[in-house]
């Protein structure tokens, strides 16, 4: 890849995006930021998987920025940020975010073109990241069906420890772009 390549112009423009969004919303930038989109009612099995997935990733360093249209008063906690949904919001956190916990509604060939890593279900354009082979652009807990908070927490750390390994997590962000 040349410096003029639009892959690694994508990876600058993502740097420079997150360090603008983290600013306005007073996160920290070197954390991983992860973001969840939220454009649709949740039912009260995707409502409680949510709530109790925020829960747990209280004790990551990380930011989390939930991008919603629906009434989120249940969720409180310190270390998740809202912001309300719109196009121009959805684009920005796609931009910007380092991570996405993709929901089944969640549509992962924006995030993938966006250079955002999923965290997500089972389905065709998912390739469970396989560090062996160095290999994969997501990290898959599972399918739609079966999953839970568990499933899909133990799917962020995996992503979270890849996250550590610039080299490995600019690969797998190559990976996503096609």
């Amino acid at each position: 890849m040349t410096k003029d390549d639009p892959k690694s112009v994508l990876l600058r423009n993502k740097k420079d995006s997150k360090k603008k969004l983290c600013k306005r919303l007073s996160l920290d930038s070197k954390m991983p930021l992860i973001s969840l989109v939220l454009d649709q009612e949740l039912g009260t099995g995707v409502r409680e998987l949510v709530e109790r997935f925020l829960e747990g990733t209280s004790v990551l360093n990380v930011e989390i920025a939930v991008v919603a249209d629906t009434n989120l008063d249940s969720f409180s906690f310190p270390h998740v940020h809202y912001i309300p949904y719109s196009e121009k919001s959805r684009k920005e956190i796609l931009g910007a975010a380092d991570i996405m916990v993709a929901l089944p509604f969640n549509d992962l060939e924006e995030a993938l073109l966006n250079g955002t890593i999923p965290v997500c279900h089972q389905c065709t354009l998912a390739d469970d990241y396989n560090p062996n082979a160095e290999t994969g652009n997501s990290f898959v807990y599972g399918n739609a069906e079966a999953a839970d908070h568990w499933k899909v927490f133990a799917s962020l750390v995996r992503a979270l420890e890849t996250y550590k390994f610039p080299y490995d997590w600019r690969n797998i962000i190559i990976s996503g772009l096609g």
